[in-house]
């Protein structure tokens, strides 16, 4: 045994709290746990003396078990457990069901429960722990990106090398021959599969960060160089099922968050390949691809949804065939030759043989399987090797363990798909999410080919199993799809000019709601939706209340989750509308207070998605919206000329290119008394595009009178007289404007036109 690698084990917990006291518990958590699994020998274990064996995976749970508990305690009275934990809790506990129903000892049950803890349990714990952190999701992606890169020199080291880094770290020796002429890299890992599938894994998430936009750059360089480099080191490792994977991924990936960017295409490369291969694998077998790429190309582009949603039953629906065996060995063996050939051939099938011998055995036990592969209990006499995850995993725990773990794998996917609109997925805040969704995708493929526990994976299961429940999504899939339907037949009949139908709809909407206490949200919708109703017949102060009763049950929702950034986006909206609401009917304190309120959620998301300009473009709106308010409101009791010039400054800073913004800028500057600086801005806006308001000339007139150039002013009001010839809904706030800036001239030329 290496005393070096022992060294490492048993330093690894100390290494750990450093971890967090430098980088901050969440940070710490993902490089203890990314940095033991690739640092860490697997092939030492130390044996404890009344104690499960100490492993990499001991090491790991121990030191950010350690690691939170010092620095960040108070995040495991945090935890709610959720319907969905079930799937992970029952992995655990099968264990003991499978050895008490096979009569074993307790000690071979404790060191049995322990490893599927250690390998399953705590990494999905920890990371459920910290699904609600606000960036969390891209945090740990960003962490999986920087792996991959570090691991690529350490691979081409290998390959080039042809020497192992475990030998030259730890003494230990790892050989695994050599492919297509070069030699099989293997760094940390079992084998050069597993490091391929890491890779790969990486690739994957580095993919989708990049394709969108979550990350431009990361140390100053360009998030695409990542990203290159992270998937050159999948590739460098030339294994045929890891690049098979690899290239899935990044398909799935493109033609959903891609689809904006890449339009058609990776169906057309797909295309290609299928046409490419047509010698070896025939005409039948090119034909079958072609219908399968334009199917998914209709499914992405029609009901993105339920492709999502198939690719994530894939491996459950095989397994329940091969279970079954309702799909027969030569019906798959033929359509493996059809497609890899003689030799690639002949491998797979040797599998299905050894797991069709395995079913065998594992169905005299069925339930809760052989509990142990010890004293070959578990093991088919006639099978020489095992080499799937679902069967060894099967062998031990049976049906139901089987079933709990390729649910525990399979749900993130689903929940992702069905709480985040595919739609959605090409925006930079979901980039991070969907990447990890589809590595673990991925990675139950591998699962029905391989056998490698990767502690980070748990740990992305974990998080991105919590993640939906963050978005503020509460109400079941029935329910929503059902209130949603209603909703959309309140807008269909408004727009048919059967207003009192809608409206009455709305008021039926709302009664069913309110006897569900626990939808706020979809309450909120209700209310929502009544009051635009309401607003679009200018019945503006019978909508005021149903706007407020949607705000309060929206302030609910940010306060029950109040690290999720979508729920403070959504009230940030509700602010906003009700605070129109009240601008238009001259209640101005009150609609600066809810500007306010609207200014901090916006704050907080972008705070959170530094890089999504879209975030920083509602923020950037709101600053506008309340500078306008603070400048030109109307109400002397709430105006605040130096508070709108900072905040108009710092929108302008944001989005230089926002003609709103300018003027908005230009009449602080008039309210604070600054002319010059006024007519600076308001020329920036009429650089960026025209006057077709009047609010330009508007502020001119008034900033030329308070500098004295009365014909320049006069003139200015003249446009602004031009442009309001004919429109017989002109804002009260220009109304305000002109007469103010009339008074200044002394002009007792009366408005053109009266507001609304």
């Amino acid at each position: 045994m290496s005393q070096t690698a022992v060294v490492a084990l048993l330093a690894w917990p100390v290494l750990c709290l450093l971890f967090f006291a430098v980088l901050g518990p969440w940070k710490g958590v993902i490089t203890s746990y990314i940095g033991s699994y690739l640092l860490l020998s697997g092939k030492v274990i130390v044996p404890m003396s009344g104690l499960p064996d100490y492993t990499k995976f001991t090491a790991a749970n121990l030191g950010v078990l350690i690691g939170i508990l010092i620095f960040d305690s108070r995040r495991f009275g945090t935890f709610r457990p959720r319907w969905y934990d079930a799937a992970a809790l029952i992995v655990c506990c099968t264990p003991i069901a499978s050895f008490l129903l096979n009569g074993l000892g307790a000690w071979p049950l404790i060191s049995a429960v322990n490893s599927v803890i250690q390998s399953w349990g705590l990494p999905y714990f920890v990371g459920r722990l910290y699904f609600g952190k606000p960036g969390a999701d891209r945090e740990l992606a960003i962490g999986m990106t920087v792996a991959g890169v570090l691991m690529t020199p350490a691979i081409l080291y290998e390959v080039f090398g042809q020497t192992s880094i475990s030998e030259l770290v730890y003494g230990l020796r790892q050989y695994n021959g050599f492919k297509y002429g070069f030699y099989r890299p293997i760094v940390m890992a079992t084998n050069a599969l597993e490091l391929a599938l890491w890779s790969t894994l990486t690739g994957i998430v580095s993919f989708s960060l990049w394709v969108t936009r979550a990350v431009p750059k990361l140390a100053g360089v360009p998030f695409g160089l990542w990203t290159a480099t992270a998937i050159a080191g999948a590739v460098i490792c030339l294994e045929t099922a890891a690049l098979g994977f690899l290239i899935m991924g990044i398909f799935l990936i493109a033609i959903t968050a891609g689809r904006s960017r890449f339009g058609p295409l990776p169906e057309l490369l797909a295309s290609g390949a299928v046409l490419l291969v047509i010698p070896k694998a025939g005409f039948r077998v090119a034909l079958m691809g072609l219908t399968g790429i334009g199917l998914v190309r209709y499914l992405s582009l029609h009901r993105a949804r339920l492709l999502i949603t198939m690719a994530s039953l894939i491996a459950p629906v095989y397994l329940f065939l091969r279970i079954t065996k309702l799909v027969t060995r030569e019906a798959l063996t033929s359509t493996i030759y059809a497609i890899l050939g003689r030799e690639r051939g002949w491998s797979y099938t040797f599998r299905i043989i050894m797991e069709d011998r395995m079913l065998r055995h594992v169905m005299q036990r069925p339930l809760f399987g052989w509990a142990t592969y010890a004293e070959g209990r578990a093991r088919a006499p006639d099978v020489r090797i095992l080499d799937s995850m679902w069967i060894v995993f099967m062998g031990i725990y049976g049906i139901v363990g089987i079933t709990a773990l390729y649910a525990m794998l399979c749900l993130p996917v689903v929940l992702t798909s069905r709480r985040r609109p595919v739609e959605t997925w090409s925006e930079p805040r979901q980039g991070a999410a969907i990447g990890l969704a589809i590595a673990i995708l991925i990675y139950t493929y591998d699962s029905m080919l391989n056998a490698y526990t990767m502690i980070p994976v748990p740990l992305i299961v974990g998080l991105v199993m919590g993640l939906p429940a963050v978005m503020g999504q509460a109400r079941s899939w029935v329910a929503q799809g059902r209130s949603d339907r209603e909703l959309e037949q309140v807008e269909q009949l408004a727009a048919m000019g059967r207003v009192d139908e809608a409206e009455a709809l709305c008021h039926r909407v709302i009664s069913v709601r309110l006897a569900d206490r626990s939808g706020h949200e979809a309450l909120a919708d209700a209310y929502d939706r009544l009051a635009d109703l309401r607003e679009t017949l200018d019945r503006f102060e019978e909508a005021e209340p149903a706007r407020r009763q949607a705000l309060e049950l929206r302030i609910a929702v940010a306060a029950s989750s109040p690290n999720d950034p979508a729920a403070r986006a959504i009230l940030a909206g509700c602010c906003e509308r009700l605070s129109r609401n009240l601008v238009t009917r001259n209640r101005g304190t009150e609609a600066v207070e809810l500007r306010e309120l609207a200014l901090e959620q916006r704050a907080a998301v972008a705070a959170v998605f530094p890089e999504d300009p879209r975030a920083l473009i509602a923020y950037a709106d709101d600053l506008n919206d309340l500078a306008w308010l603070l400048a030109v409101g109307g109400d002397s009791t709430m105006s605040d000329p130096t508070r709108a010039v900072a905040m108009a400054e710092q929108a302008v800073r944001i989005r230089p290119d926002c003609k709103s913004y300018w003027n908005t800028l230009g009449a602080a500057y008039v309210r604070v008394g600054d002319p010059s600086a006024a007519l600076s801005a308001l020329r920036h806006s009429l650089r960026i595009g025209p006057d077709e308001t009047g609010f330009d000339e508007v502020l001119r007139a008034l900033a030329m009178a308070s500098l004295g150039d009365i014909e320049g002013a006069r003139e200015a009001l003249g446009r602004v007289d031009q442009l309001l010839q004919g429109n017989q809904e002109a804002s009260a706030s220009l109304i305000r404007l002109r007469a103010e800036a009339a008074n200044l001239l002394g002009s007792s030329v009366p408005a053109v036109v009266q507001s609304r």
